[in-house]
Formats: C-alpha cells, sequence, structure tokens
C-alpha cells in the first residue's frame, strides 16, 4: 500500500516490502522584525511565514524487503542535486520540500560488509510556493527514470 510520495520515491507498507518513516515532524514558524523604540519596550512586525521544515527517520532494513545501499544512494542524489519534489503523505500534500540533512547511521552488518540495516534521518526544507498540479505535472512528464525505477522493481 502506497503511504505518501516524495518526488518519485514512494513510501510503501506491504507484505514484501516496508519503506516508511517514523518520528515525521513538521515545523512552521514566521519571520519576525523587532524594531527598537527609545525608551520603550520593542515592536515586533509580522514580515509574513518562514520555509516549513519536515524532518523524519527512515530505517532501511533487507529484512523489510529494502536493499538499503540502494536506497540510500538514491536519498543522497536526490540530496546532492538539490531538487525541489513534491511531498505528500495519505491524501495531505505539505509543499515542495529540498533535502538539506542526511544523517545517517549504519546498524548492522551481513556477510562481506555490506549494511543489513541504516536509520537515516532526514531534514528537508520547503522551497516555495509550488501549487500541487504543478508539481505533479512536473513528476509526470520526467517518468519514473532513475531513482524512481529502483524502488518500482521492490
Amino acid at each position: 500500500m502506497l503511504v505518501g510520495l516524495y518526488g518519485k520515491m514512494p513510501f510503501v507498507a506491504s507484505s514484501l516490502v516496508v519503506n516508511t518513516f517514523t518520528a515525521f515532524k513538521r515545523k512552521s514558524t514566521r519571520r519576525i522584525a523587532k524594531h527598537e523604540v527609545i525608551g520603550k519596550k520593542p515592536v515586533l512586525e509580522d514580515i509574513g511565514p518562514d520555509l516549513d521544515t519536515i524532518t523524519f527517520v527512515m530505517r532501511l532494513d533487507t529484512n523489510l524487503g529494502v536493499l538499503p545501499l540502494v536506497t540510500l544512494n538514491a536519498l543522497r542524489a536526490v540530496h546532492s542535486a538539490f531538487e525541489a519534489n513534491p511531498m505528500v503523505i495519505g491524501a495531505q500534500y505539505f509543499g515542495n520540500f529540498v533535502i538539506t540533512d542526511l544523517d545517517e547511521g549504519w546498524k548492522y552488518f551481513g556477510p562481506f560488509g555490506n549494511p543489513r540495516v541504516i536509520e537515516v534521518a532526514l531534514t528537508m526544507t520547503e522551497a516555495g510556493d509550488n501549487w500541487l498540479t504543478d508539481s505533479i505535472a512536473e513528476v509526470k512528464s520526467n517518468g519514473l527514470n532513475g531513482v524512481g525505477n529502483v524502488f518500482r522493481r521492490l
């Protein structure tokens, strides 16, 4: 069952593959200017919304049908390319986000030193005010090439 998408990367939970996340958090803040006033307390001015951030942790586990290094390398490629992709969980569209931080912990290893479990903490920052229809059209026009093909085979 499809849980959500980040661009062309699906979050999937099925009897064969579990490629989802935990500790999902979204942070929204306001930009506020502080103006000093002589002899009085400062005055705050609301400038507008700031870019949202999303954080979550993924467990890339061979026992859950995921190839840890393949998935990690796909995430690294998106991070290195600084791609803005739509984040959709269930029916909720969060906006377009770029991966700003990847914090990986290699937990368990199998034969020949291949990692069996890698935990990846991701931090994403909103890329701007794109509409969902624009994002879907862009992903659809590019097709499921490259990174997406890795997940389609799982």
